[in-house]
């Protein structure tokens, strides 16, 4: 006999509330399990608002005050640094139930299935003048990376770019510097990580550095420093500073 999900499922609730997570959305470094469940979730609230009945799914930031995060100071560590959502607090999350456990609230439409709180877009970090965490280059967030209103701009003053450093440096050993501080920023975001814990003389796979980070650490390095290197230079048991010496002698910056 086949098994119905549907006919499983409570159908005299009011609003069937999933509280599902924005790791969901942007994916979790080394817990795609805990990604996919998050995803099941938004794909169930969606089903059931095909089906005729109330449903949401909240996909949630991280919470301040509640769950393992806030019980954990380096788990709240390593999402401040991440930078990928905003954390949320508990009078927030009350008041959305609040709103969506009154029964006068119709059925929504599908494209009204989930819920995005605490979501950070690269628009959010255009406004706050600082470069975008690494997972929003990706092409699901490309729609938000429209330049905003003029007006909405923040200047971002004094601020010099890792390339322009590396133009300006003056001895390869200076250039070698900044592509090390630039390649560990970008680790540290990547991999979720405080920038103090990379260490130059480590390799990057004892970073957890995959084949998908070390495509994306490719494209970035040419972008960044016009300097070709190919995965296999980054997965083949290189160390950091390796690295950063191939990027630097490979480099078509001019000074």
């Amino acid at each position: 006999m086949g098994w119905n999900l549907h006919e499983q499922l409570p159908r005299q609730l009011d609003f069937f509330i999933l509280l599902s997570s924005l790791s969901g959305v942007y994916g979790s470094v080394s817990q795609a399990n805990y990604a996919a469940g998050n995803t099941y979730q938004d794909a169930l609230a969606r089903y059931r608002i095909l089906q005729g009945e109330k449903a949401i799914a909240f996909n949630l930031g991280w919470m301040r005050t509640i769950g393992i995060i806030a019980e954990k100071e380096d788990y709240q560590k390593l999402r401040e640094i991440s930078a990928n959502m905003n954390h949320v607090e508990e009078e927030k999350l009350l008041s959305l139930l609040e709103i969506y456990c009154d029964s006068r609230q119709p059925v929504p439409p599908p494209s009204r299935s989930q819920l995005l709180v605490g979501v950070v877009t690269p628009s959010d970090c255009q406004i706050k003048g600082i470069p975008p965490p690494g997972d929003m280059n990706r092409p699901l967030f490309s729609s938000f990376t429209q330049e905003l209103d003029i007006g909405l701009r923040t200047d971002r003053g004094d601020e010099v770019d890792s390339a322009t450093l590396f133009k300006a440096a003056e001895t390869e050993e200076a250039k070698v510097q900044i592509v090390i501080q630039a390649l560990a920023t970008k680790l540290a975001r990547s991999l979720s990580i405080s920038t103090d814990d990379i260490d130059a003389d480590k390799r990057l796979f004892e970073y957890g550095v995959d084949s998908l980070v070390a495509v994306e650490l490719r494209n970035w390095i040419a972008k960044e420093f016009l300097a070709d290197v190919a995965v296999f230079d980054i997965m083949g048991g290189a160390t950091v500073a390796a690295l950063c010496n191939l990027v630097t002698k490979r480099s078509k910056i001019e000074n």
